[in-house]
C-alpha cells in the first residue's frame, strides 16, 4: 500500500535571498514544493509555482530508476517526467506525458532523514519546452536547501 505525505513548501527570494535566490519580494519570487509517495516504486515530485508569471513545473523522480543523459540524480533514482500548467495554482502532482523536450543539470539531497528520505534538495536544473506552448521555451529550476517532508 502507498503512502502520501504532506509537501515541504520553500519560498525562493524574499529578505536575504533564502533558498539561494536573490532578495526580492516574496509574493512574486517562484516557491518550490517536495512531495513524496512511498510505494513499490517511491516517488518525489519537486513542483515549482511561478505566480509572477502564472505557470508552473512538475519534475517526478521515481525509485529505482536511472538518471537520462545530461541529469544528475541521487544514485537508485530516475527521471518519470516532466510536466507543465498554464497556471501556478493549477500545477499537476501527478506527472502525464513529460512535456519537455530536455532536462539538464543536477539535483541532489542536501541532507537525509533517518529513513533515507532526503529533509532538502538542492537543484539546478534547465528544462526545454517545445515552442509555442504555455510556459517558456526554457526555465531554470535553481534553489538551495528546498525543505522535504523527511523523519529526522
Amino acid at each position: 500500500m502507498a503512502s502520501t505525505t504532506a509537501c515541504g513548501t520553500t519560498p525562493v527570494g524574499g529578505a536575504g535571498g533564502q533558498g539561494g535566490a536573490p532578495a526580492g519580494d516574496a509574493s512574486t519570487a517562484p516557491v518550490y514544493e517536495i512531495g513524496r509517495y512511498i510505494g513499490g516504486f517511491d516517488r518525489l515530485s519537486i513542483v515549482k509555482r511561478d505566480r509572477a508569471r502564472d505557470y508552473c513545473v512538475a519534475i517526478a523522480l521515481v525509485s529505482p530508476g536511472r538518471a537520462p543523459v545530461g541529469l544528475e540524480l541521487p544514485d537508485a533514482w530516475g527521471l518519470e517526467g516532466v510536466s507543465a500548467a498554464d497556471s501556478a495554482e493549477a500545477c499537476p502532482r501527478a506527472i502525464g506525458v513529460p512535456e519537455s523536450t530536455s532536462v539538464s543539470g543536477r539535483i541532489a539531497w542536501a541532507s537525509v532523514g533517518t529513513t533515507g528520505w532526503p529533509c532538502s534538495i538542492d537543484l539546478d536544473v534547465t528544462l526545454t519546452f517545445t515552442p509555442g506552448t504555455h510556459v517558456p521555451a526554457t526555465d531554470r529550476l535553481q534553489a538551495k536547501g528546498v525543505g522535504a517532508p523527511c523523519e529526522r
